[in-house]
């Protein structure tokens, strides 16, 4: 990967004081470059919606964990998608 960029807007769906269920969407911007089994290369940029889902949960005022999935990029046979496990740290 050469480059990657996104913005999204982000909406919280509160399920209990702690915790919450959120969704997301926006664009993503993706710039790769790869190395085919001969040794070529292809490089390749790509812009276009993204959206995807997660869930937070907060262990007290500090300290909180998330899991979430993303699908940045879905166009022209190139799709990039991902989980994420996150911490957060609250000062």
């Amino acid at each position: 990967v050469d480059r990657f960029a996104a913005g999204y807007l982000l909406g919280h769906i509160p399920l209990a004081t702690n915790s919450s269920f959120y969704v997301f969407g926006g664009i993503s911007h993706f710039k790769g470059t790869f190395t085919r089994p001969d040794d070529s290369s292809i490089t390749d940029k790509e812009e276009g919606g993204s959206f995807g889902a997660g869930y937070q949960i907060n262990f007290g005022r500090t300290f909180g964990l998330n899991l979430e999935y993303a699908r940045y990029i879905d166009q022209n046979n190139n799709r990039l998608t991902g989980y994420t496990l996150g911490a957060q740290v609250f000062f």
